[in-house]
């Protein structure tokens, strides 16, 4: 009994045969350029991404301001707003009469005077 794979009439072929996802790309000038070209492409998509992302957390941080600010703003007006209903209030109030003030007969200024 043969256990060793290959034809049955014993004749091997004269090189394994590869598959060709693992075999290696032939190489010449036109396909480095390219690889090069590819590569410098990827490292300015990269430094760009990482731009985008700094202006993109600047962008949130100026955001999350603005609306701290805007909740501020709302909660002066309304301050503002009381204040001013309050000072309306009181200006249309009736002003009452300021009553005489009398000295009190035999009063002094010095307690300890006889």
């Amino acid at each position: 009994m043969d256990f060793h794979p290959g034809p049955a009439d014993g004749i091997l072929p004269a090189s394994p045969l590869r598959d060709a996802a693992f075999a290696p790309a032939p190489v010449n000038d036109a396909i480095l350029a390219e690889v090069n070209s590819q590569r410098l492409a990827t490292t300015e998509i990269m430094m760009q991404a990482r731009t985008l992302s700094a202006a993109l957390a600047q962008f949130q941080t100026a955001l999350q301001q603005t609306k701290t600010n805007l909740q501020e703003t709302v909660r002066l007006r309304a301050t503002v707003n009381e204040m001013k209903q309050r000072l309306d209030a009181l200006e249309s109030a009736p002003v009452p009469s300021p009553q005489p003030v009398f000295p009190r007969p035999n009063a002094t200024d010095d307690p300890l005077s006889p």
